[in-house]
């Protein structure tokens, strides 16, 4: 039986996800760019409103995670608070925000720039449910804690 193309799509973004957490885990930088470039410009022509800003979110987040590994934070909250002032799209707000880079920078102590970003994601990931989520990240940050991204990570 066929799978409809909605499934399709979905396990073949998942699989684009995998090879950037690959190329990410394995130092490949150079080609994780390279494979970022081209999912965005991909997007842009083919997923245009639907998942552009999704598109443009996750670039600059594995960007920022490719800061950190290379040893420049400063570049990495960059590309935080970049991955927040996206255009809006309706995947990115219905499925809200991916929060590795965040959670990086938190553990580096960057209290700053996660909560600038936090504040941003009102614009991008507008279901209301995201409110009680957005507190709570807030809270746990003022008390000095990583907060608990669960499933945003």
């Amino acid at each position: 039986m066929e799978q409809p193309e909605t499934n399709r799509r979905d396990q073949f973004e998942l699989a684009r996800l995998k090879q950037f957490d690959d190329l990410l885990e394995q130092g490949k930088f150079v080609e994780l760019r390279t494979a970022l470039q081209a999912y965005e410009d991909r997007a842009a022509v083919e997923l245009r409103g639907y998942g552009y800003g999704a598109a443009v979110h996750l670039n600059h987040t594995y960007r920022g995670l490719m800061a950190l590994a290379e040893g420049d934070p400063q570049r990495a909250k960059l590309e935080l608070v970049k991955s927040g002032a996206v255009v809006r799209s309706l995947l990115l707000g219905v499925v809200g925000p991916n929060m590795r880079l965040a959670k990086a920078l938190m553990q580096r102590g960057e209290r700053s720039a996660v909560v600038e970003f936090i504040d941003r994601l009102g614009k991008i990931w507008y279901l209301p449910f995201r409110l009680p989520k957005v507190r709570r990240w807030k809270a746990a940050i003022a008390r000095g804690e990583t907060p608990d991204f669960g499933r945003q990570l």
